[in-house]
């Protein structure tokens, strides 16, 4: 509870809390569910921008971009209906 009270906004995982103090997850876990239970944390889910997977899908995105372009070079207008975005207008 230390960590904390020097800094009421912190938020952290398990895993986060854990090292900051220098303790193992599992050496934290029964306190951290006691905090909780009292109501002096909140368990709250965090979300973070997953880069490695955002460059693997903007690899698709122009790689299906450069092949649709070599086939409007062959066939000008032979997409099809989709377009490129796969939406039908």
């Amino acid at each position: 509870m230390n960590l904390l009270h020097r800094d009421p906004t912190l938020k952290d995982t398990m895993e986060g809390l854990a090292k900051r103090i220098g303790r193992e997850v599992e050496d934290i876990r029964k306190d951290v569910a006691v905090f909780v239970e009292l109501g002096l944390l909140e368990e709250t889910r965090l979300y973070s921008f997953n880069l490695k997977k955002n460059e693997e899908i903007q690899e698709i995105i122009t790689s299906q971009l450069s092949a649709e372009s070599i086939v409007e070079e062959i066939r000008p207008g032979k997409i099809g209906e989709r377009g490129h975005t796969g939406v039908k207008s």
